[in-house]
């Protein structure tokens, strides 16, 4: 569909369409068959005016017959209606979808000319359509949802400071006074290659860190260069660093979870101790073979569930699937990396977090407070050099090597897919959440796939 523009005036048909070889015949008959004093052919819109002033041209110089009049005016009429409907079709396509179809600024340009240059409609059309991001549109549902909550709890929907709170931190001050040295208020279980860099973002955001929009590290980082800042420690939060997990605390669990294949090869692909491939060697095959079949590097989501650091040896009878599935019913939240919309979401939506008001740098927008960042890293962390996809996309194809890492990390695929049952189970039990992701459009393929998994999913069969 464009906006045809015929010498003499503009229609929104398309020359092209039946519809638009029907309009150009009335065109040229109306021109070749009546008065050539009937229109003086200026780029503009023809109005009805136009049209009765060629007719009255006809009556008074009496050179055509009855019929040729008559199928003049009902040419006329024709090509009125032609582009009052091409007109209409584009109004309701901006009502509907607030945009124009390509061509759309003729359109504009002829409904001008017809309104006049300030009217109402045009200035409204004019204005040019807004869109967001994922992230930000998962961040304004979420802060949606916040304020119809804090209203809800408030006396008369009077929404007052004491109900909400920025983080963590300000809500331990206002409730039990000031932060003593030792206070932890979160814990963040960070499983390698899962997301832990953007989880120690979120954690320290909830937790009331700052600045916020950056992970916890120790500067300058490992690998060096990696910690943009010398201050960005927080000891409100458990295991902001790190890969050691520590469930002694009575503090709010959090933890992001990932494919265990995908996560397997991620840290293959980085720095000891993430993998054995020493600096300057090459990540080839047989080193792949090597580090998935070392107990280092095996199931390390069941290893850390059961309390044990990332890369102890991984020992049957104490790092054992039901230990790992009980502890992921008891965190406040967990996200799933293959799930980033529908995570980040429902974490604000958790008990411990539902009257914390949502944090931009949670959704990875930037951050309430603008920090000019002169650093040229964020402190994330992501594989995507020229030799891992490389990698992926032959040699590990090539020797089916998601059949090698199943093989042996077969209790962190169990407990990873418990881990998505749990999760999906929780969306769902969530009142309104899922329809007002899908009148958002937001995470339609992450809705389909726990809808999947959902009659299995059921939280209180899970836990």
């Amino acid at each position: 569909m464009i906006w045809y523009e015929y010498p003499g005036f503009e229609t929104g048909i398309d020359p092209e369409t039946s519809l638009g070889i029907v309009m150009k015949s009335l065109v040229f008959f109306v021109i070749s068959k009546g008065s050539k004093r009937t229109f003086q052919l200026e780029r503009k819109v023809p109005t009805s005016y136009d049209f009765v002033l060629g007719y009255e041209i006809e009556m008074r110089y009496g050179q055509r017959s009855t019929r040729r009049l008559v199928s003049f005016q009902l040419a006329c009429c024709a090509v009125l209606l032609v582009v009052y409907l091409g007109i209409t079709y584009r109004l309701d396509l901006f009502a509907k979808y607030k945009f124009f179809t390509p061509g759309g600024h003729r359109s504009l340009h002829s409904l001008q000319r017809l309104l006049g240059e300030d009217s109402q409609l045009t200035n409204q059309l004019a204005t040019p359509p807004v869109t967001v991001s994922n992230e930000e549109a998962a961040y304004n549902l979420c802060m949606q949802r916040f304020w119809r909550r804090i209203k809800s709890m408030t006396p008369e929907g009077n929404v007052t400071d004491q109900f909400h709170y920025p983080d963590l931190k300000t809500q331990h001050q206002k409730n039990y006074g000031a932060i003593k040295k030792k206070t932890r208020l979160l814990n963040s279980i960070r499983i390698p290659k899962a997301g832990s860099s953007a989880l120690s973002v979120t954690a320290r955001a909830i937790a009331g860190c700052q600045p916020d929009g950056y992970p916890c590290c120790k500067f300058p980082g490992h690998p060096e260069g990696s910690c943009p800042r010398k201050d960005l420690n927080c000891p409100l939060v458990t295991g902001c660093t790190g890969h050691n997990p520590d469930f002694r605390g009575d503090e709010a669990v959090i933890t992001s979870l990932r494919n265990p294949v995908k996560r397997s090869v991620s840290a293959f692909f980085y720095t000891p101790p993430h993998t054995s491939v020493k600096q300057g060697e090459r990540h080839t095959w047989d080193k792949l073979v090597e580090n998935i079949q070392s107990p280092r590097y095996r199931n390390v989501l069941t290893k850390m569930l059961n309390g044990a650091r990332a890369y102890d040896i991984f020992d049957e009878s104490k790092h054992t699937v039901p230990n790992a599935k009980e502890k992921l019913c008891s965190m406040t939240w967990f996200g799933l990396s293959e799930m980033p919309i529908t995570s980040h979401i429902m974490l604000y939506e958790m008990p411990d977090f539902r009257q914390l008001k949502p944090n931009p740098v949670v959704f990875g927008l930037s951050a309430r407070e603008t920090i000019a960042r002169e650093e040229k890293t964020d402190g994330l962390r992501v594989n995507g050099d020229l030799e891992y996809n490389y990698f992926l996309s032959t040699t590990f194809v090539i020797n089916n090597g998601t059949s090698l890492v199943l093989d042996h990390n077969q209790r962190d695929t169990e407990v990873f897919h418990f881990a998505e049952r749990l999760f999906c189970g929780k969306l769902f039990s969530i009142p309104g959440l899922v329809d007002e992701m899908k009148e958002a459009s937001l995470g339609s393929d992450e809705i389909k796939h726990c809808a999947r998994l959902v009659g299995l999913g059921r939280v209180e069969l899970l836990c």
